[in-house]
């Protein structure tokens, strides 16, 4: 079995595990997954299912992790006028982020509503328009099912060992079902034909009406009666919404989205027989698996490591095992070394040290993969490329293939755009070089990042008792930032530059300058070089953050839609993100308030209008909801899972993990006083708060840290036996400590006081607290 971890063939999982199926809920267990969904039906223009259903999802999804409450909301057409609005745009490429806009009529708002009971999925439909031409889908989820009966009250389907047994009430309206081998051709019984009979599925017709709901229940046992379940839905939903995380303030319904982007993540890998996560919903069909794209994945991980821990462990794992068990050299080629950075946050806020050890190997792996694989000019330093052998695969592919290796497809250093079929169409004065399979050009970004990165793993490698690994991690860090200061720092410019190896420096200006910040390469002198360039309107600040490619640069905007189209200009959450953290690094606690209150307000905009989190962003101006990309040149998908990090830079302004897992807390340039509530750090609840008049860090029934106006923590770390973390401030604070348990504090060297109440003075000072 293509795993590294333990097995557990008797887990089962339930979720909305169809890549397309938001529309139903599924049972998995081991490499069986068998499901229903709902779909709507029109004679001649076809069925409303697969990209449909997560296209026009209405309302944020909610998903308690435990599943004591799961719903989401859609619409779907129940006139002719509905049918027309959806059909009568192309719907050639998924990354036309387009906005269906139906009336209030033409759609009906569906609501799927369900929790589990034990082994038992009990839920219901509803919905506030009458329905006739509606259908209810079982089968198998991933490959097919054998029924062995179906009639109008329940169904029972066969996959492998598992038995799905699917009852059904629904006082508006259940018709025989059809069983048939496939879905399409279940259309004919809406044109009064019998359709062709089969033996993998099941179709019922149903119409749904306002105020009556229709009920089932799935189980892999005997079969579940369908009983009354308003009750327990109302007491799942009011107990996730009073314990859910939020966010506040200047950052208000942030964490709520991200929990919202969480749950429309969570899907089911039958090959590898445990939950996964995926980047979105609208790249494949209904009954296909989640998607897995490296570096995405690793994001998904880390933002659901904040409320569903338990999620975030199942998909590291998952996404870490894709990469290790074949090699990572064919593992997924989105391979941005920002990875081993997300997996040390993810790790730290989980604090689970049997799954960093379960994992540790295989990102080890990863992190030794890159010399001498990549250094493909032996300067000791790394250039993108691909391990695709050129006897089999077509140049063209080989060559994106490098492009893709950072994750930034066809950023200008060494792409001139995209081209037919998306092969690697390089740059000027850029060359691939096929000895090596590396593109002919030296980056900053993935040093750097490869530099931070083994810092971050040598922490966790310390934690962890990998001495061996601890110090080859610390000294490939020195290593490469010394040959980046020898070989990529342009004295001209008094910054670092990508270079060809020629050794003339790229022209191009991108994102990716700011990346020194956050591998610590970069001096005073250069740190003022780059928080020019970052403030100048000319190049790369502005309203809409932070475009890949400064304003001033030739390529700026030269893609297909002439307004940034995908990495020609587009703000990318991912890339923004990692922006944001090297601004964090440099200290720059100022225009950090002001880069996260940008990327918030661009995130909600969306959000709060059409339920859309876009896989990237235009560099000036709104989305162009009405521009048909054609697939494979580009767009923007609508709901990438990723595009939470766009809101994690606000939220992070409150609480957020330093490289080296230790937290950070507060920022008093925030406007208005602001709280994150309710998140899980290491298996305990934490609430904090910031702004100008205080900073408040609490754990749940255990101790509260209050700080005065102007005043921030870093570097903090607690256990059952006290608290250590620095504080921060430009000309003092004062620091109040409360909790249940007898405490002292002792301030730097100073002797331990049992005074809660202490003055800081000025600067950074190292305070413990000893319970």
């Amino acid at each position: 079995m293509d795993r590294a971890f333990p097995a557990n063939a008797t887990c089962l999982e339930a979720g909305s595990f169809e890549l397309n199926g938001i529309s139903g809920v599924s049972l998995a267990r081991g490499p069986q997954a068998l499901g229903i969904r709902l779909i709507a039906v029109h004679p001649t223009l076809g069925l409303y299912d697969d990209r449909a259903l997560p296209l026009s999802i209405c309302t944020p999804p909610v998903e308690a992790p435990d599943l004591s409450y799961v719903r989401y909301e859609w619409r779907m057409p129940v006139n002719e006028a509905g049918w027309r609005r959806y059909f009568r745009k192309p719907r050639g490429s998924v990354n036309a982020p387009q906005v269906l806009g139906y009336t209030d009529d033409e759609a009906a708002v569906v609501t799927m509503e369900w929790f589990r009971d034990g082994d038992v999925v009990r839920g219901r439909y509803t919905t506030n328009l009458p329905a006739t031409r509606f259908a209810l889908v079982v089968n198998g989820c991933f490959s097919p099912a054998k029924v062995l009966s179906a009639d109008a009250s329940g169904c029972v389907l066969e996959q492998g060992t598992e038995k799905l047994s699917v009852s059904l009430r629904n006082p508006a309206g259940i018709e025989s079902p059809f069983v048939l081998n496939k879905l399409e051709d279940a259309i004919v019984s809406w044109m009064g034909f019998e359709p062709k009979a089969g033996e993998e599925l099941v179709v019922y017709p149903v119409s749904l009406q306002p105020g009556v709901s229709f009920d089932f229940t799935l189980s892999f046992a005997e079969a579940a009666p369908v009983t009354d379940i308003s009750a327990p839905l109302a007491a799942g939903a009011a107990a996730y919404e009073k314990t859910r995380m939020r966010s506040t303030g200047d950052f208000d319904d942030a964490a709520e989205a991200v929990s919202a982007l969480v749950a429309y993540s969570r899907t089911y890998d039958p090959r590898r027989e445990r939950i996964q996560t995926t980047i979105n919903r609208t790249w494949g069909g209904a009954n296909r698996p989640g998607l897995v794209f490296g570096w995405d994945n690793f994001f998904t991980s880390y933002f659901a490591a904040w409320e569903n821990p338990a999620l975030a462990a199942a998909s590291l794992e998952h996404i870490v095992t894709v990469y290790s068990t074949n090699g990572i050299e064919r593992g997924p080629s989105q391979r941005n070394l920002i990875i081993p950075i997300l997996y040390v946050r993810t790790i730290s806020i989980i604090g689970d040290d049997d799954l960093a050890r379960r994992t540790w190997p295989g990102m080890m792996k990863f992190m030794r993969f890159w010399f001498p694989n990549r250094d493909g000019n032996g300067d000791g330093l790394i250039e993108p490329g691909s391990s695709h052998s050129v006897e089999t695969t077509p140049r063209g592919k080989i060559v994106s293939d490098a492009m893709d290796e950072t994750g930034y497809d066809e950023l200008p250093i060494y792409s001139a755009g995209f081209a037919e079929g998306r092969k690697g169409m390089l740059a000027d004065g850029v060359v691939f070089d096929w000895k090596s399979q590396t593109l002919g050009i030296t980056l900053v970004c993935q040093n750097s990042l490869y530099i931070a990165a083994c810092r971050s793993m040598a922490g966790l490698a310390q934690r962890l008792g990998h001495t061996e690994d601890e110090a080859w991690l610390l000294s490939e860090a020195d290593r490469v930032s010394a040959r980046m200061k020898e070989v990529l720092f342009s004295p001209e410019e008094g910054i670092f530059k990508d270079r060809h190896w020629d050794g003339t420096f790229s022209p191009a200006s991108v994102m990716t300058t700011f990346y020194p910040l956050i591998a610590g390469i970069a001096d005073d002198e250069v740190k003022e070089a780059l928080k020019k360039k970052l403030l100048d309107p000319k190049q790369f600040w502005g309203d809409n953050m932070i475009p890949t490619v400064s304003r001033s640069d030739a390529a700026y905007c030269d893609g297909l839609d002439k307004k940034g189209n995908y990495w020609r200009g587009n703000g990318w959450p991912s890339s923004t993100y990692i922006v944001y953290l090297a601004i964090k690094e440099a200290g720059w606690d100022e225009i950090a308030y002001e880069f996260a209150a940008r990327t918030y307000r661009q995130f909600m905009d969306y959000w709060r209008k059409h339920v859309h989190a876009y896989e990237n962003y235009p560099p000036e101006g709104d989305v162009d909801h009405d521009f048909l990309y054609v697939m494979p040149w580009g767009g923007r998908e609508i709901r990438y899972v990723w595009a939470a990090a766009m809101v994690f830079c606000g939220l992070e302004e409150i609480i957020g993990v330093e490289l080296d897992g230790k937290l950070r807390v507060g920022n008093p340039f925030l406007k208005t006083q602001s709280g994150w509530k309710d998140f899980i750090f290491r298996g305990q609840k934490i609430q904090a708060e910031t702004g100008p008049e205080r900073t408040i860090v609490r754990l749940e029934n255990e101790w509260s840290l209050t700080l005065g106006a102007g005043a921030s923590i870093r570097s903090m770390e607690f256990s059952s036996g006290g608290i250590s973390f620095d504080i921060l401030s430009a000309s003092g604070a004062s620091l109040e400590v409360e909790s249940g348990r007898s405490f002292s504090v002792s301030l730097g060297k100073e002797a331990a006081s049992s005074t809660a109440r202490r003055d800081i003075p000025a600067g950074r000072h190292s305070v413990k607290v000893s319970f």
